[in-house]
Order: C-alpha cells, then sequence, then structure tokens
C-alpha cells in the first residue's frame, strides 16, 4: 500500500520581530498551563466558539476557538491523526520568567509559559491570543495541495481595553505542537510519525526553528524523603502502564504513601499501572531516575 504523509511546515520571520530571541519550539506533546486575570485577546469577545478549519487536498485541521487541536484528518483513508481527549495548547509563549510587572508581582520569578486560549482566522492569517498575558501572535498560513505552512509574522503586545503596551521580552515561541496519534515508526529528524498508511510530519523550514517532540501520557516529579529520591507521577488523560527499564528490587510503588502495592520479583523491567496519582520510591540516585523516566515506554496504553 503506498503511504500518504501529511506535511505541516513551520517558519519563522526574524526580521520582523527584533526584539525577541529567534526560537522557535515544536513539540507534539507538552504542557497544558491554565491560568487566568485579564481577557487577554480581542478574540475572546467576537469569535468564542468558533472552530477554525484548515485544508488542502491530503488533510484537514480543525483549531478549536480556545486554541487546542481538534482534529487532523488524512482524507483519503478517514484516518484521525490524533489523540482523543487530549486538550494542548496549539501555541504558547515562554518566558524565563515573568516579565511583565504586574505578573511579577503575582507569581514566582521561573519559567513560565502561556498557553493560546483564544484564536481566529482573518483571510490567510491566524490571530492567537495567550492566558495571562497580553501578546497576539500574526501567524500567516500558506495552503498548497502539498503542504500547508505556518509562519509568525509579528508579535503584538496591547491589554484588550486599553491599547499597546511597552513589550516585554519573549525567550521562546511554540509555533504548533499536536497530540499526535502513536504509530509504528518515529524518526527524530524529520520530526515525523508513521506506519504502512499514513506518516504525520512537523517540518520545520528555517535555520532557527527548534524542533522537539515528546510523549506525555504520564507526568511526574522528583522529591527527596529519608535520603530516598520518590516519585509522584499520574497518567494524564486515562488509564495506562508505565514500563521502566529497571530490576523491581530497585523500587517500591505505593497507592498512597504508606500503602504499598506488591511487585513481582526478579524481573529485568518493571511494568506498574499508570492512572490515578501513585508513589515510586527508588533505590537509585537522582540521574539514574531521571534516565529512567526517559527511557520509559507504555505497553497497552490507550
Amino acid at each position: 500500500m503506498k503511504r500518504k504523509i501529511i506535511v505541516l511546515l513551520l517558519g519563522f520571520i526574524i526580521r520582523e520581530i527584533p526584539a525577541y530571541q529567534s526560537v522557535v519550539v515544536i513539540r507534539y506533546l507538552l504542557l497544558g498551563l491554565v491560568l487566568s486575570m485579564w481577557s487577554c485577546s480581542y478574540a475572546d469577545q467576537n469569535h468564542k466558539g468558533t472552530d477554525i478549519i484548515i485544508e488542502n487536498a491530503a488533510m484537514r485541521l480543525v483549531l478549536g476557538s480556545d486554541g487546542t487541536a481538534r482534529n487532523l484528518i488524512h482524507k483519503a483513508s478517514g484516518q484521525e491523526c490524533l489523540m482523543e481527549g487530549v486538550e494542548i495548547p496549539a501555541f504558547s509563549i515562554t518566558q524565563k520568567m515573568p516579565y511583565d510587572n504586574e505578573i511579577k508581582l503575582a507569581y514566582p520569578a521561573k519559567q513560565v509559559s502561556y498557553g493560546a486560549d483564544t484564536v481566529y482566522k482573518e483571510d490567510d492569517h491566524l490571530i492567537v491570543g495567550f492566558e495571562l498575558t497580553d501578546y497576539e501572535a500574526i501567524i500567516r498560513l500558506n495552503i498548497t495541495n502539498d503542504y500547508i505552512g505556518f509562519t509568525l509574522e509579528k508579535m503584538v503586545y496591547r491589554m484588550a481595553r486599553i491599547g499597546n503596551k511597552l513589550k516585554t521580552p519573549l525567550d521562546e515561541f511554540t509555533l504548533l505542537q499536536l497530540p499526535v496519534k502513536d504509530r509504528s515508526h518515529f524518526g527524530d529528524w524529520l520530526n515525523v510519525l508513521w506506519d504502512e498508511d499514513v506518516a504525520v510530519n512537523l517540518l520545520a523550514t528555517d535555520p532557527c526553528c527548534r524542533i522537539d517532540a515528546e510523549s506525555k501520557e504520564v507526568r511526574a516529579f522528583i522529591f527527596e524523603h529519608n535520603h530516598k529520591h520518590w516519585v509522584v507521577y499520574w497518567h494524564v488523560y486515562g488509564e495506562g502502564k508505565l514500563e521502566l527499564p529497571v530490576q523491581s528490587d530497585k523500587l517500591s510503588l505505593f497507592e498512597e504513601l504508606g500503602q504499598e502495592i506488591p511487585l513481582p520479583l526478579n524481573q529485568e523491567s518493571t511494568v506498574i499501572p499508570a492512572g490515578k496519582r501513585r508513589y515510586i520510591q527508588f533505590d537509585l540516585n537522582y540521574n539514574e531516575v531521571i534516565d529512567l523516566f526517559a527511557r520509559g515506554a507504555f505497553p497497552g496504553s490507550p
């Protein structure tokens, strides 16, 4: 069977936004930061609830007015290429610390990302607003039969009811992130997932783009308690399993702190349930625990 390829191109016009660092991050699965302070975009007022359909001969991409990707359909086969029930912002901006004075007074001085919370379409442009902060991104679409291109043209900094503000720096802009369904192969050089039927490719066309792809089925945090390293973890959107490449005698699993779950002994790798919040105690150092989760797999996950 001939494989059909879905291609989304991503570009960045540096000369039009000299006030910002020229870094673009492209990822499959990222964070969902839920913050709100003010109405961040004019899109909130007039375009709420209107989905945006972007399509060519091969595919149909549907963006919700809340800035999340709803569908990516391969037209020839009718296949849905996005994971069901996973809502993450399709666009986001990142600052190494909050630079806006009002935000700086209310939140810690550490790296923060603001996800898209509004998006609407004007002719061949997307207008994207972001939670908490007052930026708007102007993204140009280039739709051909072979691909759909996204180009960040400029950032506008304004308050919805006041007008333009003094610009604060941006450190990263995520031009497109999609929760793409897992397939039998992944190519990290071209950022493509594929099998015998369909390939989905997010392809950067600018040398300043930084490309990445992550699996975020499980979210985890490490901490130290009584000279042991612990991890609290949970499945982001459902139930599944997490396989860690470590012998089971190197860890203990807890339903709640103090309520241990028995594990099979003498296993070269350890498969544990992933759903609600659980805890793992490790007989390993910090770097070994981080490496385990970086190499973890999700057998039998939905």
